[in-house]
């Protein structure tokens, strides 16, 4: 690479760009020959990812919430969330990251099955957000009942397929 500086430094500009423009030639039959749009998309070797789950999937995933809720387990409830630091829960007080974060927060915040009271959902959107890779939003309204502070508000879910699975990577609840 250095004798190519000392070379350059010592060309005028016609000839610098002529040097340039075969380099830039020559770098291309060279790399891009084999990273063109037909060999990534069209090649037979080339396998898309497929989405491995369908809302079906997702509303299974809500409805165990639903009663894991309503059975006083929040551990339950825990299970359709992504077991990582990465995953991130936002609320009006701010993000939290973590699953045991958020699962610590839950036990805090509801520390009995009356304190739970019971969850509802109404689902007002799923979306696909990227199908291929298995990304997909959902967009409600939940409600608590029967509690000792009967509450309501919107989520907004996105979910992605974990191991084949819909989990919760990102939950914004407010």
């Amino acid at each position: 690479m250095f004798w190519a500086w000392v070379l350059l430094g010592n060309l005028n500009y016609l000839e610098m760009s002529r040097f340039f423009f075969i380099f830039m030639v020559v770098l291309g039959m060279l790399n891009f020959q084999h990273c063109g749009l037909k060999d990534r998309v069209f090649s037979k070797k080339f396998k898309r990812p497929t989405t491995t789950y369908k809302f079906d999937d997702v509303q299974s995933v809500l409805d165990a919430q639903i009663q894991a809720w309503n059975n006083g387990s929040i551990d339950g409830f825990m299970e359709g969330y992504w077991r990582s630091d990465s995953m991130l829960f936002i609320t009006q007080k701010g993000p939290r990251y973590g699953y045991q974060a958020v699962s610590d927060s839950y036990k805090k915040n509801y520390p009995s099955k009356e304190a739970m009271g019971k969850l509802r959902f109404e689902v007002i959107k799923m979306q696909w957000i990227d199908s291929i890779a298995g990304i997909s939003q959902v967009l409600g309204k939940w409600h608590v009942d029967e509690s000792l502070k009967p509450q309501s508000g919107y989520f907004s879910l996105i979910f992605k397929s974990v191991q084949g699975s819909p989990k919760i990577v990102i939950d914004h609840t407010w």
